[in-house]
C-alpha cells in the first residue's frame, strides 16, 4: 500500500471530527482533494497539521487516513528548532513514499524540508506553492495612503501589529519560505505568476504545474441573472489590506452616482459594530471611510459563512469583485467563475491565467478604482454581457478546475517523483 504525507497549513475539516480544538473551516482545496483520496482504498494517507493547543492532540485514524496533529506557533513569523525533530522522527517511522508539503506560508514548511533532508527524502518531496510571502510582502501596502501604513491604534500597539509590522512579518516569512524552496527539487504551481517566481528563487527544480479542487457546492449551481440582486457586488473578504476592500470602496463611491441602491457583500464582521479598543489600523480606516462617504447602510457585513451560505452569496450578487493588490490563483475567484457570476478582477499576479480579460468577464489595473467602476457599471448595465460573462467563465473554470483531470495529474505527479 502506498504511504503519502501531507504537511498542511491548518486543519482538515475531517480532522474536526476528533479534536475540539483545531478549526472547523477546514481548507477548502485540501478538503476536496482529501475527499477523493478517502475513497482509495490503496493508500494510507498521513496528515500532519498545526493545531493550537496540543494537550488532546493523539494521532487519530478515520478509514485510511491518519491525523497527526503538532504544536501551532503562536508567532509564524518566527521559527521553531523542535519542529525538525518531530518531523524526521514521523518521516522515519512511517516511511513515506511521497510527502507533499502545501504551502510555504509559515516556517513548518522549512521544519519538513530540512527533516526531508537528514532522511535523505529531498527527491520523493514536492512542495506545492500556495501564496508567496516573499513576493507578496512587496504588494502588502496595498495603495494605502502613508498616514495608514505607519498609524498605530491601541489594539495595534500592544499586538506590535500595525500595518507596516505585518509587512516585516511577511518579510520574516519569506525568508524562511526562500530558504525551503531553495532547498526543494520539486514543486506544484498553477499559474505563470508562482512559476516566474519559483524560477527566480531556484531556477533547478522541477516545476509541475495541477490546479486546485474547488469545493464541491460550487460545481452544482449556475448563476441566474434573474434571480440575483440586482446592482449588488459580492467581495469576499475585507478584513487586511491585500484583499483590496478599500478599492472597492472608492469605487462604488463613484458608482453611487448613478446606483445609490448599490450594495456590497462581503464576509467578517463590520468595523462600524468593533470596540475602538479592538479595532486595527485597517479596520479604523474602512470605518473612517464608510461613515465619511455615507455607506454604512450600503455595505453588508455577513460574519463567518460556511461553504453553502458563501455559495449562495455568490449566485446573489450582480458581480463578484476580485480587489486585490497580489494573487497567485484567487480560489474566490474561481469559485465565482464556476458558477457563473460576472466577474471584474484586478490585473495582478496569476488572475491573468484564470480569467480572459473581456472573454471571462474583466481585468483593471490594481491602482485604478476608476476603471473598476467603470468596468462594473459596463456589466450592470448590459443583461447581454453579464450573460456572455457568466457563460464563458462557467466553461472556462470547469475545464481549469476538472476534479477527474486534476486528481489524474496529481498521481501522474506522484509516479513521476517517486521514479
Amino acid at each position: 500500500m502506498d504511504k503519502i504525507l501531507w504537511l498542511c497549513n491548518g486543519a482538515p475539516l475531517r480532522a474536526g471530527n476528533f479534536y475540539s480544538n483545531c478549526n472547523k473551516r477546514g481548507i477548502s482545496w485540501i478538503d476536496s482533494l482529501l475527499d477523493v483520496f478517502y475513497e482509495k482504498d490503496d493508500i494510507e494517507l498521513y496528515i500532519f497539521f498545526p493545531i493550537e493547543n496540543k494537550k488532546d492532540a493523539e494521532i487519530k485514524k478515520e478509514k485510511n487516513i491518519f491525523f497527526y496533529p503538532f504544536k501551532n506557533l503562536k508567532a509564524p513569523h518566527k521559527y521553531n528548532f523542535n519542529l525538525e525533530g518531530e518531523f524526521y522522527e514521523k518521516i522515519i517511522k512511517i516511511k513515506p513514499g511521497i510527502i507533499h508539503i502545501f504551502g510555504t506560508e509559515f516556517s513548518h514548511c522549512l521544519s519538513m524540508m530540512r527533516a526531508v533532508q537528514k532522511a535523505d527524502m529531498s527527491e520523493s518531496t514536492v512542495i506545492n506553492i500556495q501564496g508567496l510571502c516573499s513576493f507578496i510582502k512587496d504588494h502588502y501596502f496595498a495603495f494605502l495612503p502613508f498616514k495608514i501604513i505607519y498609524k498605530y491604534t491601541f489594539r495595534d500597539f500592544l499586538r506590535h501589529d500595525n500595518i507596516l509590522q505585518q509587512q516585516k512579518k511577511f518579510k520574516a516569512r519569506g525568508e524562511f519560505e526562500r530558504t525551503a524552496i531553495g532547498l526543494s527539487r520539486n514543486v506544484i504551481g498553477r499559474t505563470d505568476w508562482d512559476r516566474a517566481c519559483i524560477a527566480e528563487m531556484n531556477p533547478d527544480c522541477n516545476y509541475y504545474s495541477c490546479h486546485e479542487v474547488i469545493r464541491k457546492q460550487f460545481y452544482e449551481h449556475w448563476w441566474d441573472i434573474n434571480s440575483c440582486e440586482k446592482y449588488s457586488i459580492f467581495i469576499s473578504q475585507s478584513f487586511y489590506p491585500l484583499k483590496g476592500f478599500h478599492i472597492l470602496l472608492e469605487a462604488v463611491l463613484i458608482l453611487k452616482r448613478q446606483y445609490p441602491k448599490i450594495k456590497i457583500y462581503t464576509t467578517g464582521n463590520s468595523p462600524l459594530n468593533t470596540k475602538r479598543i479592538r479595532e486595527s489600523s485597517y479596520s479604523q480606516y474602512i470605518r473612517k471611510m464608510l461613515i465619511h462617504n455615507k455607506l454604512e447602510n450600503q455595505v453588508y457585513f455577513l460574519g463567518e459563512l460556511n461553504a453553502e451560505e458563501m455559495c449562495q452569496q455568490y449566485l446573489k450578487a450582480h458581480v463578484f469583485v476580485s480587489a486585490s493588490s497580489i494573487e497567485n490563483s484567487s480560489n474566490s475567484l474561481s469559485e465565482a467563475m464556476l458558477l457563473g457570476v460576472p466577474c471584474v478582477a484586478s490585473d495582478v499576479g496569476g488572475t491573468v491565467s484564470l480569467l480572459n480579460n473581456r472573454e471571462d468577464g474583466y481585468m483593471y489595473p490594481a491602482d485604478e478604482p476608476y476603471m473598476l467602476a467603470y468596468y462594473i457599471n459596463k456589466i450592470f448595465e448590459d443583461d447581454n454581457l453579464a450573460i456572455k460573462f457568466s457563460r464563458n467563465a462557467r466553461q472556462h473554470a470547469y475545464l481549469t478546475h476538472d476534479k477527474n483531470d486534476i486528481i489524474k495529474k496529481m498521481i501522474k505527479i506522484y509516479g513521476e517523483i517517486k521514479k
